[in-house]
């Protein structure tokens, strides 16, 4: 049956009585017009011995129309299919719908099948991996597009962490490139430049304020150990009675517990990082007679039940709000080294107060071993002197520096 083409009157006149009428051009052309005025143009056509429909565009003008079906005629008898590339996107979304074919589930082969089944750290970069680029997880894989892993890293809260973790799923997207599981060029994934990080530290004022304001609790005690010893967080948090000598006035950081970013580096050739001894300030050695001395075994600042302090953003945030300031814990190591720097102390004797695993230059350290005990007990205690007076807030009393 033979079909009147469409004429330009009745095209621009044309009101549809439904959502489902049709302008039929023939051919297989058809026009629908929706509640929104726009035109969509579709093309009825047989392929592979079934009658499909195919898009042609929205929004076209009659002869933009006629145009565009005339070509997607022509690849339609040559054998292709228009909509097999959305019919495969729809699939893929469907299979992700229920787990399958997504970028979790990339990250996930990557690590127990693929190339990354045999790294020592795997857990850790599956983890950070999957934190990260958590907004494209649920995504089909073959359908990613590096915009949206740029847009994830780019947008994540720690810049430092994001930046890791674009190194660590470099390589999975490589890998699911060699599959056939993903289309992009992963090299071209850039880490999001992190902030120059704040090396937040204490005047002396705000150290006495703080002293006078954090009362006597378990994190108060922690962190007046931190600012007289110099330690970590983690070293004081985790520190046992056992590894006290009061007598001796001197406390064994256990290896194992230090942190030591030098250590892939090293650890082939010397192993993990020593033990640090750490001389005890006069004050030190009062202040732990006071509260024990407890089991070998027991922790020397218990948080709760008995267990390891933690909660340490919490405890800052109330007792900011009895100072004009804000601070961390991270500031109290700097702020110790900062002092003792303040108080006469060499760089080396600063580096053996923090416990660095190398204390003189490359070359020296080479023939001299010492931690050089004498000057760094002595630069701690001039700390502590310090400290007194700032807490008492007799911060114009001088402490003069040993000729």
């Amino acid at each position: 049956m033979k079909v009147n083409r469409i004429n330009s009157a009745q095209f621009d006149n044309w009101k549809p009585r439904d959502a489902r009428e049709e302008l039929n051009d023939g051919d297989g052309l058809r026009a629908r017009k929706g509640a929104d005025g726009v035109v969509r143009w579709s093309l009825m056509m047989r392929l592979d011995g079934q009658m499909r429909r195919f898009r042609v565009g929205d929004g076209l003008g009659l002869k933009e129309a006629r145009e565009e079906a005339k070509q997607l005629r022509q690849r339609v008898r040559s054998g292709e299919d228009p909509t097999k590339a959305r019919r495969e996107r729809r699939a893929r979304a469907a299979d992700a719908a229920t787990g399958i074919g997504t970028v979790a589930a990339v990250i996930d082969a990557y690590f127990e099948t693929g190339d990354g089944r045999h790294l020592r750290t795997k857990k850790m970069q599956r983890t950070m991996a999957r934190a990260v680029f958590k907004s494209v997880l649920p995504r089909p894989a073959m359908d990613l597009r590096l915009a949206e892993l740029q847009k994830a890293a780019n947008g994540y809260k720690a810049a430092s962490s994001a930046a890791r973790a674009v190194v660590y799923i470099r390589p999975i997207l490589r890998w699911a490139v060699s599959t056939e599981e993903m289309n992009l060029d992963a090299d071209k994934l850039a880490a999001p430049i992190a902030p120059e990080a704040e090396q937040r530290v204490l005047t002396e004022e705000e150290a006495g304020a703080l002293l006078r304001a954090m009362g006597d609790d378990a994190h108060a005690r922690a962190v007046r150990w931190m600012l007289m010893t110099g330690c970590r967080c983690n070293e004081a948090c985790r520190a046992k009675w056992g590894e006290v000598d009061l007598e001796g006035a001197r406390w064994t950081i256990p290896g194992a517990r230090r942190k030591d970013t030098r250590r892939a580096r090293v650890k082939a050739a010397a192993g993990a990082a020593p033990d640090h001894i750490a001389p005890l300030p006069r004050q030190a050695v009062e202040f732990l007679r006071t509260l024990g001395p407890g089991d070998a075994g027991g922790l020397v600042f218990p948080g709760p039940r008995g267990a390891v302090l933690s909660n340490w953003q919490r405890w800052c945030r109330g007792v900011e709000k009895r100072l004009q300031f804000t601070f961390t814990v991270h500031s109290l190591r700097r702020t110790t080294a900062t002092l003792a720097g303040d108080l006469g102390a060499e760089p080396h004797i600063i580096k053996s107060v923090l416990g660095h695993r190398r204390v003189a230059d490359a070359l020296t350290a080479r023939y001299a071993k010492s931690r050089y005990e004498n000057e760094t007990r002595e630069a701690l205690q001039r700390v502590a002197d310090r400290l007194d007076l700032l807490e008492r807030n007799e911060s114009n009393v001088v402490v003069l520096r040993r000729a």
